[in-house]
């Protein structure tokens, strides 16, 4: 799996409702991609940073998406950064999830 990171420096308005917005209309956009397989965002509105994660299949999936979805994230998260953000890739090595019992429902 890759790991695309995509570090912001966010507007001092800027809140989790505002980043949620973009979010999801991206996450709607890259789930018809081929090789998406989901997204995460972090948010620290104290310190105006985002970063989001997007999970691919491998390299080329995620640099194939990169014409169809950078623009449209550039232009979207446009208004509420205050710089260019960072972009970078992963190579996922290892994940655990350590609460899946919650996830789960399981006490």
């Amino acid at each position: 799996m890759y790991v695309r990171l995509i570090s912001y420096q966010t507007k001092p308005w800027v809140t989790q409702a505002h980043a949620l917005s973009i979010y999801d209309e991206m996450v709607e956009a890259m789930e018809r991609l081929a090789g998406f397989e989901g997204m995460s965002l972090l948010l620290n509105e104290q310190a105006h940073r985002a970063i989001s994660l997007s999970y691919w299949e491998d390299e080329n999936s995620a640099a194939a998406a990169g014409p169809q979805i950078l623009p449209l994230l550039l232009g979207k998260a446009e208004e509420l950064v205050a710089r260019p953000p960072e972009v970078s890739g992963f190579e996922l090595v290892r994940q655990a999830t350590p609460h899946t019992e919650l996830v789960e429902g399981i006490p």
